[in-house]
């Protein structure tokens, strides 16, 4: 039987990253959660099927190189050999918050007995931007989450989306520069959230997406098949209103989109259609 690969995708601060931490608790899975190896496939792309070619051939050589018993890099959490749920980490000290990188890839020597178990990668911008040509030989996940907490998400953080910026998309999505044009920044980011459910409702059918709030509430079931049935998981505490997040941004967003029409957005999040 031919080994499976699955890739996890999604709007970026979805809860991707708690995916992959998930799905990694189930020995049968390695799971590869933004490698490095992806920003090499980005620069020698010239084209989505570029990027699906050459996804194939690394995956082909990580397997041989897990088989020979090669160490392959892996991104764990600093302090642990557990993938972390969260990439960044905030600690509130004398009033001041401090936000820390928590991840880093390490090398990783595998039982050689595991180079046909399913592999899963994650990566947001980029496997959103080529899903017409990936989703022919992979399984896709989407994950989405509520656009007004995944956008105070953004703007809580330095990242690049937290200023408006998705340019390892542009070069391969046309329809990225067709819909995000505007030159205000909280205007912007909810066209870049748009374009993302434009995607994942494009490709109805032949994806699988999936909603943060759903995961959070029954990870066994909306993760099935793929995580380990008899693994006793911790309650998942749901961050859609989380403390970090400002109030003021929060209902200069739900202004927005109750004052605008963004049909992608309401496609999956009815609540947020405009009133009448």
């Amino acid at each position: 039987m031919k080994a499976e690969n699955v890739l996890i995708t999604g709007i970026p601060r979805s809860g991707t990253s708690l995916v992959m931490s998930l799905l990694s608790k189930n020995k049968a899975n390695i799971c590869f959660s933004e490698p490095s190896f992806m920003r090499e496939i980005k620069q020698n792309a010239n084209c989505k099927a570029d990027v699906t070619n050459q996804l194939i051939l690394k995956i082909d050589a990580l397997r041989y190189q897990i088989s020979i018993g090669e160490p392959v890099m892996i991104r764990v959490k600093k302090d642990s050999h557990e993938l972390p749920d969260n990439y960044f980490k905030r600690d509130v000290t004398n009033g001041e918050t401090l936000i820390q990188k928590v991840s880093t890839e390490t090398q990783v020597t595998l039982n050689n007995s595991m180079f046909d178990k399913v592999f899963i990668i994650k990566n947001n911008l980029l496997f959103t931007s080529c899903l017409e040509s990936l989703v022919h030989p992979f399984k896709v996940i989407a994950i989405i989450r509520d656009p007004v907490s995944t956008i105070c998400s953004w703007l809580s953080l330095n990242i690049p989306v937290s200023k408006g910026r998705v340019q390892s998309g542009l070069k391969f999505s046309k329809s990225l520069s067709d819909m995000v044009n505007a030159p205000e920044l909280l205007m912007k980011q909810i066209q870049i959230y748009d374009w993302f459910c434009y995607k994942y409702r494009k490709m109805e059918g032949a994806i699988s997406t999936l909603k943060y709030e759903e995961l959070v509430c029954q990870p066994q079931l909306n993760l099935n098949p793929y995580l380990d049935q008899s693994f006793k998981f911790k309650e998942i505490v749901n961050k859609n209103n989380n403390e970090f997040y400002s109030t003021e941004n929060k209902k200069k967003l739900e202004a927005t989109l109750l004052n605008n029409e963004f049909k992608n957005i309401e496609y999956f999040y009815p609540e947020y259609r405009p009133c009448k």
